[in-house]
């Protein structure tokens, strides 16, 4: 309960901060997008999604990283590697389970995390992967308007798998859509070999 506030109940930034970074990776906002809706559909830790269209009409998303986040979460990670070095000095369960290497793993990730580039390329990918289900849709990633900072992917409308009393509303049958997801990450795990870790 509480990782899940990570995900869309953290504050918004402003829509000045928005259109600076766009303009910084992308060009002027105007140029780029037909329609900009500069309420935020969702804020999460790393940064927050808008609405927009593209010029050919497609509705898009548009995903826009935080002023500052890089360098906050840099030192953050700083932070906890000073931990791991505590905890792998002064306890032997430190040293046994190799404290440091999960931290330098995390930050690898993480870092990685910061390049919206990476979760395109493997949003592509998983699309890819997934092509042969047909109850699974992946957004296609409109790469022309994809930077570190910036990711502009297709809209796809929908409901939040745990917002249970809407799908019901809406007629899903829950038990066929656990077996859809089920078998989808059987088929990411098993099959393919690359497991998509943000459904």
């Amino acid at each position: 309960d509480e990782l899940s506030k990570l995900q869309d109940e953290v504050p918004p930034f402003p829509f000045e901060d928005v259109q600076e970074i766009i303009e910084e990776e992308l060009g002027p906002i105007e140029e780029i997008f037909l329609d900009f809706d500069p309420e935020p559909v969702a804020a999460a830790s790393i940064g927050q999604v808008h609405h927009a269209i593209l010029p050919d009409f497609s509705r898009v998303v548009v995903k826009v990283q935080r002023p500052n986040i890089i360098n906050q979460v840099r030192s953050d990670l700083e932070f906890v590697k000073d931990i791991a070095r505590l905890v792998s000095s002064q306890t032997d369960w430190g040293r046994k389970y190799g404290v440091i290497a999960i931290v330098e793993e995390m930050i690898r990730v993480m870092n990685e995390e910061m390049d919206y580039r990476y979760e395109a390329t493997n949003a592509d990918r998983l699309r890819r992967n997934m092509s042969s289900e047909s109850n699974v849709k992946v957004p296609y990633m409109f790469w022309d308007f994809i930077t570190p900072r910036v990711l502009t992917m297709e809209r796809i409308d929908g409901v939040k798998i745990s917002d249970c009393k809407s799908l019901d509303r809406l007629g899903v049958d829950r038990i066929k859509l656990a077996n859809v997801f089920t078998r989808s990450i059987f088929k990411q795990l098993l099959v393919d070999g690359f497991f998509h870790a943000d459904p």
